[in-house]
């Protein structure tokens, strides 16, 4: 009986020696793990980072883009409006006097008041 508590005593030592070494392996494979994550993180905030930077930069030059273009409207108007109330008088809208194939066709006089 003694033989069998001395090979349970061995056994013992064993599985505690291979618990501890297992618990060691399994911190360490944390620690690894963490570090790693840490690292795929800084690297995935930093792309997401530059991203978000690329966007804000394409965003605000197509804002401005538009804003310019806003600004031109009121004159490219007045300008349209202008070459369409020449083209109603039979004028070349470009030239400024009155084209010889549209004369006043069509209305009776330059000032007739229709668009």
């Amino acid at each position: 009986m003694a033989d069998q508590v001395t090979d349970l005593g061995y056994f013992t030592r064993e599985i505690n020696a291979e618990v501890t070494a297992l618990n060691d392996a399994l911190r360490q494979t944390v620690a690894q793990f963490g570090e790693q994550m840490k690292g795929t993180m800084d690297s995935t905030y930093q792309s997401f980072d530059e991203s978000v930077a690329g966007l804000v930069e394409r965003l605000s030059h197509t804002t401005e883009v538009i804003r310019d273009s806003v600004e031109d409207l009121p004159a490219a108007v007045v300008a349209m409006r202008g070459s369409l109330l020449a083209a109603a008088r039979g004028e070349d809208p470009e030239a400024g006097h009155v084209s010889r194939s549209a004369g006043n066709a069509g209305g009776s006089g330059p000032d007739d008041g229709r668009v």
